[in-house]
C-alpha cells in the first residue's frame, strides 16, 4: 500500500488546477490500494482528495489543523507554542493560533507507517507559509518531496 501526502495553494480551483493535480496524483497512484493524507484545507488539498477519493481501493485521511488549539507540550520547532502571547485575530473577531497549521504539517510528516511520498503544488508566489513549510519539514524527516509549482489567479472582489 502506498501513502501519500499531499500539499498546496489554498488558491487552486478544480477548473484551474483539477488536471494536473488529477495527473499527477493518478501516476502516484498506480497501484491497487493506497492512503492520501492532506491538510483538510481549500485548494489543492481538498482536489486532491476528491481526485484520490474516486480511485477504487483509496483512502482518504484529511489531517486538519487545529486553529483554536495552543500546544505548550511541543517544541516550537515542531510547531509548539511559545510560553508567551502570540494568538492573532482573524478579520471576523475570532482568535487563533497562527501555529496550528506547522504542527498540523508536523503530524502529517510523522504520520505512521512513513509516507512514501510528499506531492506539493505551491502556487508561483513561492508559498512561504503552509506549503513551503511542508516541504522543509518532509526534506528534514528525510522526505524528498515532487515539488509541482502552480500558478493561480487570485481574484479579489
Amino acid at each position: 500500500m502506498v501513502r501519500i501526502i499531499v500539499s498546496g495553494s489554498r488558491w487552486a480551483t478544480p477548473e484551474q488546477h483539477g488536471e494536473l493535480i488529477g495527473a499527477v496524483l493518478l501516476a502516484a497512484c498506480h497501484r491497487d490500494a493506497g492512503v492520501l493524507a492532506h491538510g483538510d484545507a481549500k485548494g489543492v488539498d481538498r482536489i486532491a482528495a476528491a481526485v484520490a477519493g474516486a480511485i477504487p481501493g483509496w483512502q482518504v485521511k484529511p489531517v486538519p489543523a487545529r486553529w483554536g488549539e495552543c500546544d505548550l507540550t511541543v517544541p516550537e520547532d515542531r510547531g509548539g507554542c511559545p510560553d508567551w502571547p502570540h494568538r492573532k485575530r482573524r478579520k471576523d473577531g475570532r482568535d487563533y493560533c497562527p501555529r496550528a497549521g506547522w504542527r498540523r504539517n508536523q503530524r502529517l510528516v510523522e504520520l505512521l507507517p512513513r509516507a512514501d511520498l510528499v506531492v506539493a503544488f505551491p502556487d508561483q508566489r513561492g508559498d512561504k507559509s503552509g506549503t513551503g513549510d511542508l516541504i522543509q519539514r518532509a526534506r528534514r524527516a528525510g522526505l524528498d518531496p515532487q515539488v509541482h509549482p502552480i500558478e493561480v489567479v487570485v481574484s479579489r472582489g
